[in-house]
């Protein structure tokens, strides 16, 4: 396993704990996984948790969009990983599945088509693992936060030509 890959997975399991230390710190205990956290007799221990972060107020972005950013951001690491010896297009395709799942429900949430409230952050927090993944399979360099950055700006932008001459 490759440098690269070995940063890949660490990063996608520090996403995926954050995310779900958002989840089992702050979000309300009426969702599915407390039911889970009760059967597995942790109701104790997330509740002791609990309380020891309940003095801090995460702002609305942090508690309700980033968690689902980090989570499609893990997936899309993880799968470059498993497909790393697969060709680049098929594996952007493979890393598209739960982000692109996450922009077409926030779509469709925008039109009414999928009950729920659209909200541009968590379209936001699902594009960025697109860009992020785009950016693993069909760049060769090695990857820091400025080359991505400014690899995809570069992808985006529109080259112009230079204007007639004029004497």
């Amino acid at each position: 396993m490759t440098i690269r890959h070995q940063l890949e997975l660490i990063c996608a399991t520090v996403a995926i704990v954050v995310g779900g230390a958002i989840y089992l710190l702050f979000r309300p205990q009426t969702l599915l996984m407390f039911s889970v956290i009760d059967a597995l007799g942790l109701h104790a221990m997330v509740d002791s948790l609990r309380h020891s972060f309940s003095s801090l107020c995460p702002p609305a972005f942090v508690l309700n969009s980033l968690p689902g950013g980090l989570w499609a951001l893990s997936f899309v690491l993880f799968i470059d990983v498993l497909f790393a010896r697969c060709h680049p297009s098929k594996r952007f395709l493979w890393t598209l599945v739960i982000p692109l799942s996450g922009v077409v429900s926030e779509l469709m949430q925008a039109v009414g088509w999928l009950p729920g409230t659209f909200d541009t952050a968590d379209l936001l927090c699902y594009l960025l693992p697109i860009a992020v993944s785009y950016l693993l399979a069909f760049r060769s360099r090695p990857l820091t936060v400025i080359s991505l950055f400014s690899s995809f700006i570069s992808h985006l932008s529109i080259r112009r030509t230079a204007p007639p001459y004029a004497p």
